[in-house]
């Protein structure tokens, strides 16, 4: 399992050992040992934002502290507003979602990936990276990791299989860098294991062909299903609604109009059928609340297509 990992990562330049790589319960677990492998009770950790829910609840659980970092809809993260907050605050962390980013859809420069290590590295900031999205980016080129850049082990990178391939399969990975004694303790206290089945299952799919023959038919059937996405909100909902335009993974971050009153907005919603994550979930402040993330990965079947449009002209 861990050598053909290895050898995923090396095709896009992510350098991991053997001895830096722990398999994990699912991304979320990652994530979870990472944060507790550089951080104590009270750290301050720099977040990008929006992030996703389950993000905020493992910050929650291990009583971390917290600065916001602007995610722009079409640039990504804020790496100067990272800069600034390196240099009034000790960071003792950073989680980022360069590739691919869950909900905007945005994916970093690689400018602006160096550059965010190199601030990084400067304040000994050590750089959690979610790339659990990376494999759909809906361009021909697989976007770099920020570990791509990395040499001094300041980098932790996560990510799974549940994206690419099924929800249902709880396998992860995490190249822990300089972190992997304390990464491995915390691992071993957690005392999950991983299922021998999922890693026997996925380790036959990735080590021929034929993952990568799904990830490319799966990234072009997401391609066309957000593109039908705009163009079902742009003709049907409010004149002012924002829509960021993905460059890959399975979301679009839509921005409604000041005027829409928004818990009437989920009210209808509920009533229709209609499943959108409210953007007020995305953020410890409420600076989301008239956003929602629509999941386009889901089938557009008649039904929905008519209920999203019927949404849509209640409202416009």
């Amino acid at each position: 399992m861990k050598d053909q990992i290895i050898k995923r990562a090396a095709s896009y330049q992510t350098m991991i050992s053997q001895d830096e790589l722990l398999i994990t319960d699912g991304a979320l677990q990652a994530l979870y040992i990472s944060l507790a492998a550089t951080c104590k009770l009270g750290d301050v950790i720099a977040l990008e934002s929006p992030c996703v829910f389950s993000v905020l609840e493992v910050i929650r659980v291990l009583g971390l502290k917290v600065i916001e970092i602007p995610v722009d809809p079409v640039v990504g993260f804020d790496v100067d507003f990272f800069k600034k907050a390196c240099e009034v605050k000790k960071i003792k962390a950073v989680v980022v979602t360069p590739n691919c980013h869950n909900p905007t859809g945005t994916v970093l420069s690689d400018a602006q990936k160096m550059l965010l290590l190199q601030i990084a590295q400067l304040h000994d900031v050590a750089v959690i990276e979610n790339d659990i999205y990376g494999d759909l980016c809906f361009s021909s080129h697989r976007p770099n990791t920020i570990n791509s850049y990395d040499e001094s082990g300041l980098v932790m990178t996560y990510s799974s299989f549940a994206k690419t391939l099924a929800p249902g399969i709880r396998l992860g990975w995490l190249n822990s860098g300089k972190f992997i004694a304390r990464a491995e303790q915390i691992k071993f206290a957690l005392g999950s294991s991983v299922s021998p089945i999922y890693q026997e299952t996925v380790n036959r799919l990735i080590e021929g062909s034929r993952y990568d023959r799904h990830v490319r038919s799966f990234r072009l059937q997401l391609a066309k299903n957000a593109q039908f996405a705009i163009n079902l909100l742009s003709a049907h909902f409010p004149k002012g609604i924002a829509i960021a335009t993905p460059s890959g993974g399975y979301n679009l971050w839509v921005r409604m109009p000041k005027h829409i009153d928004m818990k009437l907005f989920y009210e209808q919603c509920e009533r229709i059928c209609v499943r959108f994550t409210p953007g007020s979930t995305f953020s410890f402040s409420s600076a989301f609340d008239q956003y929602f993330r629509l999941v386009f990965a889901d089938t557009f079947t008649p039904k929905r297509v008519e209920a999203i449009r019927q949404l849509g002209k209640h409202f416009s």
